[in-house]
């Protein structure tokens, strides 16, 4: 696209939030660099989870100084009512006469404020939370393969079993939530058409019992969702023939 329109602006996650997918950060940005395009990195999913402190994808892969704009929501590990944008000093005037959601949005409470700075002092103690995350992470990624749930497409903490069409999606959310295991629908236009799935999202401070819930659940609703007859497994297995 680039070759065909010109230079402009490419814009990623760091960690997609339907997938828990990783972006090939470093090789986006190289690229970027090498047309001349301006790059933005959305670190909702990442903010607190990698990096330094939690710092972010860009900082554990040291390229915070080569992106022009980072954003982040701050409702996800963060927990709070609030976001942020980074952005070169010269277009921080513009972005603030120009950009009319953040002309129109309300402004932070103080207690608000307050409970962002508590959080960010928990978030850049929080090393060890983070391996423990990583932890549970491989574990129950680990679980859903080998029952055969196809979600090859991901590796972080976002777990999203793909069951493909919404009737088939909605099905997988209740036989899980039936048996106490609640996750979010994505359907379009969150997803392709017939692309749906449920997404479960992981933390540190899921116990051992509450781990092997989870894959108790799997384990006994995969017979019953088929996943491996699953559109997305199938194309998987295309693929490898």
């Amino acid at each position: 696209m680039v070759q065909r329109h010109g230079p402009g602006l490419v814009i990623v996650d760091s960690v997609y939030s339907t997938t828990g997918a990783l972006c090939p950060l470093t090789e986006i940005v190289e690229v970027a660099e090498q047309y001349g395009c301006m790059i933005l990195v959305d670190e909702s999913h990442s903010l607190g989870t990698h990096g330094p402190q939690g710092r972010g994808l860009c900082a554990e892969l040291g390229l915070t100084h080569r992106v022009h704009f980072i954003t982040a929501s701050l409702a996800k590990a963060f927990a709070g009512r609030a976001g942020f944008f980074t952005m070169p000093n010269e277009l921080r005037h513009y972005l603030m006469c120009h950009s009319y959601p953040s002309i129109f949005s309300s402004c932070l409470l103080p207690h608000e404020i307050a409970g962002l700075d508590a959080t960010l002092k928990v978030v850049q103690r929080g090393d060890a939370a983070r391996v423990q995350l990583r932890r549970n992470t491989e574990r129950l990624r680990e679980s859903f393969s080998d029952l055969g749930f196809p979600i090859h497409h991901g590796t972080e903490q976002i777990i999203s079993p793909e069951a493909g069409p919404e009737p088939d999606t909605l099905a997988l959310r209740d036989k899980l939530e039936e048996r106490g295991v609640f996750g979010a629908v994505f359907c379009a236009p969150a997803t392709s058409r017939n692309r749906s799935m449920v997404r479960l999202t992981l933390n540190s401070a899921l116990t051992d019992a509450e781990m092997g819930h989870v894959e108790a659940v799997a384990r006994e609703v995969a017979p019953l969702v088929k996943p491996w007859e699953w559109p997305i497994a199938r194309r998987q297995r295309s693929k490898g023939d």
